[in-house]
């Protein structure tokens, strides 16, 4: 798996990174394993927005004069988004596996997300 999004360029090896989150290998029920990685500290360590999320009714109403609406399972298809530059040095690793060891998430790939998108 870890391969495979190197080989896409979802993820890269970086030397100096300024911020490191831990990798947690985590076993699905059909045996294979998903590799997530701990954003709590950061999350903490981040601004938080000054406004609130706008209540369901006022979403739901700002969508109706709309023909067509496009949702985003972000659970499942979140390495589809391509990230500011400014955050990628954000979004690093440690992968014990790895020589240097520390690793770049960036997110997405303009091909992938042309496919996705059209």
């Amino acid at each position: 798996k870890v391969n495979k999004l190197i080989e896409v360029g979802f993820i890269r090896e970086v030397k100096y990174p300024m911020w490191i989150s831990n990798i947690l290998p985590v076993r699905k029920k059909n045996g294979q394993i998903r590799v997530c990685l701990d954003f709590r500290n950061l999350n903490n360590a981040c601004p938080k927005d000054d406004f609130p999320l706008s209540i369901v009714e006022l979403m739901i109403y700002a969508t109706t004069s709309h023909e067509a609406l496009s949702f985003m399972n972000g659970s499942s298809g979140y390495n589809q988004i391509r990230m500011a530059l400014v955050d990628e040095e954000l979004l690093q690793s440690y992968a014990f596996w790895a020589k240097e060891c520390q690793h770049h998430i960036s997110k997405g790939d303009a091909k992938d997300l042309r496919r996705h998108l059209s």
